[in-house]
């Protein structure tokens, strides 16, 4: 939402508003905040509707594969999973907005293939795949899930070679439609500069091949695994069970498997692990066990998809009954957000026309809520440190004429910039004028 309103308010997008995301993303809270004014409220609403797409996608898709019992049971399964407070399936992450998308082109795709729908469904699959991949990276699971499905019916022999091809190039070019769309923007916008965004950074930095942090997937892991476990337990016996009685591959039986090891591998390429991460692999993962489960009989059925989703209904319970103040610790194991506001709420009384605040040097939430442009383009913790130019950008913002009019100290100098530098700076240029919840906020003196 800062770099959304950062872009909006005149600023160059991947230039001084920056954002390791598409376009889609930003663009999408641009349009939101437009629409709603960008309360708390609404960034909640927005989690609540795409959190509706995801369960709609996953049951239509099951319900194309394996009947209306058995998208009963992906609605219920991926509800409660993708929704679980422990791994922030309340917030309007990335891998919520774009699962929600890459679920919904799967479900389109499943028309064009399961339903007997036109072909147009199956461009409309490619496009909502683009949409997915616009709004984060690792949004590709869903469309390539499905021209893995695509090719394995001409493997089968379901469908004509000739055929398989016009599917497949239909498919892509609903992709490539969105694809190209980003490209020319990003022409536009700068190329270099995109394109260092959305790859370059990540890819020189942290993923899954460099510098992932192996600790934090260890920690996250166990938090998730009420959600997990249970849908991989049920999906992997249902595969046992499928193996067993039948070795066929077919379309049908491709489809929700290549899902999952497609989101699999979106979930690893990131590298850093946070929490919300695992909501990526609650969809095919939900739908996986609600397959697995088709053919069990009623009231059985009924007690399994309740056994799959109790623990994370109970490890939800858990965030909902604490107190507001708790609930981001547990939550997220970040006690910031109350801090976030309280901040925002001292700058608000205290601002001045003309007045910029810089979060030192890593609290991105607070110029959302206080409604305040960035004056530094890196935003988040390891941006700072390692993004391009950052240090020297940095060093330069406290050095030059339009230093920030106030700065929240919620890191200490030294750690945001080693050399010392700004530490300087600060001491120079700066007095102490509150603390609020621990957090010191400085004020650039009048010489300064």
């Amino acid at each position: 939402m800062a770099v959304a309103r950062a872009w909006a308010a005149g600023k160059h997008l991947y230039g001084d508003a920056w954002v390791d995301r598409p376009q889609g993303l930003v663009l999408l809270f641009r349009i939101w905040d437009g629409l709603t004014g960008g309360s708390t409220t609404a960034i909640r609403v927005m989690a609540i509707v795409f959190g509706c797409i995801v369960v709609a996608g996953v049951a239509y898709a099951v319900f194309s594969i394996a009947g209306p019992r058995a998208a009963a049971v992906a609605g219920l399964l991926v509800a409660v999973a993708s929704a679980n407070a422990r791994i922030e399936g309340f917030i309007a992450n990335g891998e919520l907005l774009a699962g929600g998308l890459a679920a919904v082109g799967v479900a389109a795709a499943c028309a064009y293939l399961f339903r007997g729908r036109g072909l147009a469904w199956l461009f409309a699959a490619g496009v909502l795949g683009g949409c997915a991949i616009s709004l984060k990276q690792s949004g590709f699971d869903g469309f390539l899930a499905v021209m893995v499905c695509i090719v394995v019916g001409g493997v089968a022999r379901e469908r004509p070679w000739r055929q398989v091809v016009r599917e497949c190039v239909v498919c892509a070019a609903g992709l490539a439609s969105v694809l190209a769309a980003l490209l020319i923007h990003a022409v536009f916008l700068g190329f270099s500069r995109w394109w260092y965004a959305v790859a370059g950074y990540r890819l020189g930095g942290i993923n899954a091949s460099s510098r992932a942090d192996w600790h934090r997937f260890r920690v996250t892991s166990v938090i998730a695994a009420p959600t997990i476990v249970p849908l991989l337990v049920v999906a992997a016996a249902g595969f046992v069970v499928w193996v067993a009685r039948s070795r066929r591959i077919t379309r049908s039986t491709v489809l929700v498997p290549a899902w999952v090891c497609f989101a699999s591998l979106a979930f690893l390429t990131g590298g850093l692990f946070h929490r919300h991460y695992w909501v990526t692999l609650t969809m095919p993962l939900a739908a996986a066990a609600a397959v697995a489960m088709q053919k069990i009989p009623g009231r059985l059925l009924i007690a399994g998809a309740l056994v799959a989703a109790i623990p994370s209904l109970i490890s939800t319970a858990q965030v909902i009954v604490l107190d507001r103040s708790e609930v981001t610790v547990v939550a997220n194991g970040d006690p910031r957000s109350p801090t976030n506001e309280h901040v925002a709420d001292w700058y608000r009384r205290h601002r001045n026309p003309g007045s910029t605040l810089y979060v030192m040097c890593a609290s991105a939430a607070v110029y959302a809520i206080a409604d305040a442009t960035p004056p530094y383009r890196y935003l988040w913790y390891d941006g700072v440190l390692h993004g391009k130019g950052a240090q020297d950008e940095l060093v330069g913002l406290f050095a030059g004429d339009n230093a920030p009019t106030f700065v929240a100290m919620y890191q200490d100098a030294r750690a945001c910039n080693p050399s010392g530098r700004v530490d300087v700076l600060l001491k120079e240029r700066y007095t102490r004028a509150a603390v609020v919840d621990g957090v010191s906020i400085l004020v650039r003196n009048p010489s300064g």
